[in-house]
């Protein structure tokens, strides 16, 4: 299986987009539309890249910092003993092809999702999205700055 296949066959892509059709079939009527368009369907395809991508480097990032310090993701972020700790069996992109794969293929959908949304050639959308985007990596960063922080 490729990383490709790994990434988007990894179930659970459903949820996002059918959020982005129910908000715009529910605001279709204010823009005076009747069906959705291609738009709302690349939009929906946007946000899934977009989160997609944030899990990528989440995993490299967590193992990175948990297997510095020999803890599991999971006990590091719930503090949990390791018998009680959730494993959901499936095996990361990181785990499966190496991190550097993993931060390409993150660093390819956040590019390639960006060029989708320039296309969309709507100037609110776009600020909208890369203020998530740049809310992902602030959140990313204040996460390692208070890593030991038991303050």
């Amino acid at each position: 299986m490729s990383a490709a296949e790994q990434i988007f066959g990894a179930g659970g892509k459903r949820m996002r987009p059918a959020l982005v059709f129910l908000v715009s079939r529910a605001t279709a009527e204010i823009a005076g539309l009747k069906e959705l368009t291609k738009e709302h369907r690349r939009l929906a395809e946007i946000i899934e890249m977009i989160h997609t991508a944030s899990l990528i480097h989440d995993d490299v990032l967590d193992e990175v910092i948990c297997g510095e310090y020999k803890f599991s993701t999971e006990e590091f972020r719930y503090n949990l003993p390791k018998s009680q700790v959730y494993q959901s069996g499936k095996e990361t992109v990181h785990q499966l092809y190496g991190t550097r794969v993993a931060v390409l293929a993150g660093d390819f959908m956040f590019a390639q999702s960006s060029w989708y949304l320039a296309n969309l050639e709507n100037l609110e959308v776009i600020k909208l999205i890369s203020q998530v985007i740049k809310d992902f990596a602030s959140g990313e960063i204040k996460q390692a700055s208070s890593l030991f922080d038991i303050g």
